[in-house]
């Protein structure tokens, strides 16, 4: 029984939204996987090394994996984890994986709509704080991605406005790194 309500929790269905699934698996990372260390910083190197693990087995050599900005900024997902985790695996004799992150972007940031937790200068922070990060090595793009809370029909000339605005930084950062980066809208999850 227990194990049929852990499953139901952290799998998105009819009775757990997609975005409530993430929150589950995040507490249960944090918690048994990557415990934060005494000094209150947490690095996701098990985790990590899991995800490598599992694509390894399903054959995958490259993958992008969208990550929030606070997760890239704050060393849970440092620049070179992958390569640190690539280093450890090859002491096993297991084969390199090639993952680079998108910096993700919460959906709401792009809506029409203005709150005091999406207002210009929230949404500036959001996109200088993407910028800064746009220049690591391993930062390939943006995801616009998370719970939609916006009505991103109606968001309209805002909407607009909002997305030719992160255009236009992810162009100047491509710019200022000498390449190409991604800009994928992730939208229409949940």
């Amino acid at each position: 029984v227990a194990s049929d309500a852990i499953r139901r929790a952290m799998t998105a269905s009819q009775d757990t939204p997609f975005d409530g699934a993430y929150e589950i698996r995040d507490a249960m990372v944090k918690r048994y996987i990557d415990p934060a260390k005494e000094d209150g910083s947490r690095s996701y190197d098990n985790y990590t090394r899991m995800t490598l693990d599992a694509l390894a087995r399903d054959g995958v050599t490259y993958s992008e994996q969208s990550q929030s900005l606070k997760k890239l900024n704050s060393g849970a997902f440092s620049e070179g984890i992958i390569d640190r985790v690539n280093a450890q695996r090859a002491e096993n004799g297991d084969p390199s994986i090639d993952v680079r992150f998108l910096a993700m972007i919460e959906t709401k940031f792009l809506g029409g709509e203005s709150s005091e937790e999406t207002s210009d200068a929230k949404r500036k922070e959001q996109l200088d704080l993407a910028s800064k990060l746009l220049r690591r090595g391993d930062v390939m793009g943006i995801d616009f991605a998370a719970p939609e809370v916006t009505d991103m029909q109606g968001g309209g000339a805002k909407r607009d406005e909002r997305f030719a605005q992160t255009a236009l930084m992810l162009q100047q950062a491509g710019g200022d790194a000498g390449r190409l980066l991604v800009l994928r809208p992730h939208v229409g999850e949940g």
